[in-house]
C-alpha cells in the first residue's frame, strides 16, 4: 500500500498552489517551532538534494496536520484520503509558487484548503482490495466515491459500505475512462481526479 502511496505523490494537485497568495503573508500571530520556521526555499533545496531532510518536513507536516486536526472546529479529519506523501508533495507544490513563504504559512494556507473536503466526525475504516493489493478508507470516504460515480452513470449494486464486484468494476471503468493507472482500487489518483477540488 505503501508502493502505491509514493508511486503517486505525482499527482499533487496544482490547484492548492494556485490558491496561494503570491507574496509571503504577515509575520504569525504564534511562535512557529523547528522545520516550519523555515523558508519555502528550504523545503525545495531539500525535495531535490536531501532526502532525509525532506522526509523530516513530511513529518513536521503530518504533526501539524495532527494539531490541525484536534483544533479546527468541527474536525475530525482534514485529510481523510491523502496520505502524508501527497500532502507533502501538495505542499511543496504551494512552496514552488511561494518561495519566500515560510513552510509554516504555506500550511496555513493549505489547511484552509482542506477545509472543504474534512471530515466532521469519525468514520469507521473499511478494507477495500483488488487482487492482491489492499487499502483501508473511511466508510464516509466509501459513500462519496460511490455517489461520485453514480452521479457520472457508473452502476454500483454491492451493499452500502462495501467494495465487492460491481464497485470495483465502476472503479476500473472510470480508472480507464479518465487515462488513469487501472488498479481497480480507489488509489491515490484516482481519489484526486474523483474527490479533488
Amino acid at each position: 500500500m505503501l508502493g502505491l502511496r509514493i508511486q503517486h505523490v505525482a499527482f499533487a494537485g496544482s490547484v492548492f498552489a494556485m490558491s496561494l497568495p503570491t507574496t509571503a503573508s504577515a509575520q504569525s500571530a504564534v511562535a512557529v517551532e523547528t522545520l516550519g520556521a523555515r523558508p519555502c526555499e528550504t523545503l525545495l533545496e531539500a525535495q531535490q538534494n536531501d532526502e532525509d531532510l525532506y522526509r523530516a518536513f513530511g513529518m513536521w507536516i503530518g504533526g501539524f496536520l495532527t494539531a490541525a486536526n484536534a483544533y479546527e472546529d468541527d474536525t475530525f479529519d482534514l485529510t481523510p484520503w491523502q496520505p502524508i506523501e501527497y500532502i507533502t508533495a501538495q505542499v511543496t507544490s504551494g512552496c514552488r509558487s511561494n518561495p519566500e513563504a515560510t513552510v509554516a504559512q504555506t500550511m496555513n494556507s493549505y489547511v484552509g484548503f482542506l477545509r472543504n473536503q474534512r471530515l466532521t466526525q469519525p468514520s469507521k475504516l473499511v478494507r477495500v482490495q483488488a487482487n492482491d493489493n489492499a487499502l483501508f478508507i473511511y466508510e464516509t470516504v466509501l459513500a462519496q466515491i460511490r455517489d461520485k460515480l453514480t452521479a457520472q452513470g457508473f452502476t454500483i449494486t454491492d451493499p452500502e459500505n462495501t467494495y465487492r464486484q460491481t464497485f470495483g468494476q465502476a472503479i476500473l471503468a472510470y480508472q480507464r475512462r479518465e487515462n488513469l493507472s487501472v488498479t481497480g482500487l480507489p488509489d491515490v489518483p484516482t481519489l484526486a481526479k474523483l474527490l479533488g477540488q
